[in-house]
């Protein structure tokens, strides 16, 4: 193959025409199909000391073994992605395009040279993004907190979460809304993982020159109302991101920060001036994914406060009446007493108090209390929501939000 052909996606491929196939073409298409009919998000093939590669696939969030492959493996995800086969000291990343069961799949890339050997994980990028607000808020209070902000003229709205949050869907999804489809809307990805209808998206290249400051530059003579920037990650970005904002455009950011705060810190960190970051930020959304309890198998929790600490046991108090479930296992689930995941959220809308006490870079303990006064509750409370409404157990809750609390 020719080493100058790399990052060149190859025509779509077919997964179930496998006859003629070698093994292990037949192996890696196997473990696609599977994964991809499990619902997986990723996966893994990882390098083993005796030269085979162990297949994990993250289902709703958590790592499952799959069994083993043979090392060549590597060298056949390399060839589907359109990747040099013969480097393997630099990492590499690509894009593969596959019908699998009748179905268009798309797949992401990514090829690291470890110690132990390659490591490759693909990425099951969405068929496309039909996820709408009202399926990701089950609370209708947050959902039309979210639609006040969204239809706000101008401004900075931040989806943030750590990495596998949703948060990038969750920006796509407000662009599901109706109004969104009168308007100029251009995007800012790395990469572009779906195509979405009615969004003009532009995909990043720094070795070319394009990056995301570049972009945005570009994107601002194109007449835009709406941009989403995938990712904020250095202070170009953001300041090119609140120059828009300011100039009369409403922005959907993607961060990689935890909470609403710790937004607030990052770009601080980055370098962003306090008064502009008070000017020009009009709400922080932080979501994280929660296993869901099986409703085939869950069963009632005798004595729910036992063991928990001390806030969670106070919460669920106060909530007595309500039902609260633990987790079994079934067929349904495959023994795990879990199916499917649930969003939770930290929504934080400024007002002038919290606006004030950014632009003074106020400590964190004041941030906090002016945070809670502007009525943002926390990732926990959220989880503990979704408890008491029956959707998943104290410890799963526990478990992604503890350090919001």
């Amino acid at each position: 193959m020719n080493p100058e052909a790399q990052n060149e996606p190859r025509g779509v491929m077919n997964i179930d025409d496998t006859a003629d196939a070698s093994p292990v073409v037949q192996q890696v298409n196997e473990i696609i199909g599977k994964a991809c009919g499990l619902g997986a998000s990723d996966i893994h093939f990882e390098p083993a000391a005796d030269g085979s590669l162990r297949v994990r696939l993250r289902v709703d969030g958590v790592l499952q073994d799959h069994g083993q492959l043979l090392g060549q493996a590597i060298s056949r995800v390399k060839l589907m992605a359109g990747l040099n086969v013969a480097e393997r000291n630099l990492p590499q990343e690509g894009r593969i395009l596959l019908k699998v069961h009748d179905k268009d799949v798309t797949l992401l890339a990514s090829i690291l040279p470890t110690f132990q050997g390659e490591y490759a994980v693909l990425r099951v990028a969405p068929a496309g993004i039909t996820i709408t607000l009202p399926q990701i808020f089950s609370d209708e209070a947050e959902l039309q907190k979210v639609r006040k902000l969204i239809a706000q003229p101008h401004g900075v709205v931040i989806c943030s979460g750590p990495a596998g949050s949703g948060k990038s869907l969750l920006a796509f999804a407000m662009l599901q809304e109706p109004e969104f489809s009168k308007e100029n809307v251009l995007s800012i990805e790395d990469p572009v993982c779906v195509p979405v209808p009615g969004v003009k998206q532009v995909e990043v290249a720094p070795q070319r020159g394009l990056t995301f400051p570049r972009a945005i530059e570009a994107a601002m003579r194109q007449d835009p109302d709406v941009l989403l920037i995938g990712e904020v990650r250095d202070l170009e970005t953001a300041q090119a991101a609140i120059q828009a904002a300011l100039s009369g455009h409403l922005v959907i950011a993607v961060m990689n920060a935890a909470t609403p705060l710790a937004v607030v810190r990052t770009l601080r960190e980055m370098g962003v001036a306090p008064f502009q970051m008070s000017a020009a930020v009009i709400g922080i959304i932080s979501q994280r994914l929660v296993q869901k309890l099986c409703p085939n198998c869950r069963t009632w929790a005798a004595s729910p406060t036992k063991g928990v600490p001390p806030e969670v046991a106070e919460f669920l108090r106060q909530h007595r009446q309500a039902e609260i479930y633990v987790s079994k296992g079934c067929a349904n689930c495959g023994g795990s007493g879990y199916k499917g995941r649930v969003s939770i959220h930290s929504i934080l809308v400024p007002d002038d108090g919290f606006r004030d006490a950014v632009a003074a870079s106020a400590d964190a303990a004041i941030l906090l209390a002016a945070a809670r006064k502007a009525g943002m509750k926390s990732l926990l409370t959220s989880g503990l929501e979704k408890v008491v409404a029956g959707l998943t157990s104290v410890e799963k809750a526990w478990q992604v939000a503890w350090d919001d609390r």
